[in-house]
């Protein structure tokens, strides 16, 4: 059972929300190979453009991070910014849902501070004060395959045969860029 604690990093959010935010975050850029699962995906991976931004952070009302955390306690509701009308709401969501078990398991307690700013403006010294540091989200699909590929979060959660399987479909199926 979950026996987290109250997190320094965001203390209006409770032991279970902060767990499953970090659990999101941490695995955010594998997650993106289901949420963006065709090379159009990233047309829109931009800093700027209220897509979500391209660093691995958070937000309430910030509409630049990937995950927005929206409402008031005990009505709290995670936005879930890098996905696409081409993801599979089902793998999508079960991806998320590896990701979160692993961490409620784990005990994971949040170490990334909410970002009121777009994290592509910060400085690195700025990033790093809020737990952000250089992670980004993937650019391109192939980046994205590379970060599923190395998840043992993942792997675990979702399967070791299917992920190997998911990835060689998606790489059949949508290894061709735009014309």
């Amino acid at each position: 059972m979950f026996q987290g604690e109250q997190s320094q990093r965001a203390p209006t959010l409770t032991s279970l929300e902060s767990a499953f935010l970090q659990s999101v975050l941490d695995n955010l850029q594998g997650i993106c190979a289901f949420s963006l699962p065709t090379v159009a995906s990233y047309a829109r991976m931009a800093d700027g453009v209220w897509s979500g931004g391209t660093y691995v952070s958070w937000g309430s009302e910030n509409r630049e991070a990937p995950v927005r955390v929206c409402g008031t306690p005990g009505s709290r509701r995670f936005e879930i910014r890098c996905v696409d009308g081409t993801a599979n709401p089902y793998l999508y969501l079960a991806s998320i849902f590896a990701a979160v078990i692993h961490g409620l398991d784990a005990g994971k307690t949040l170490s990334v501070a909410e970002t009121l700013d777009i994290a592509a403006t910060l400085s690195k010294e700025k990033r790093e004060e809020l737990g952000i540091g250089e992670r980004r989200l993937p650019l391109k699909l192939e980046e994205a395959r590379r970060y599923l590929d190395q998840s043992v979060v993942l792997r675990d959660g979702l399967g070791d045969n299917f992920v190997t399987k998911y990835l060689a479909v998606n790489e059949v199926c949508f290894s061709r860029t735009l014309v």
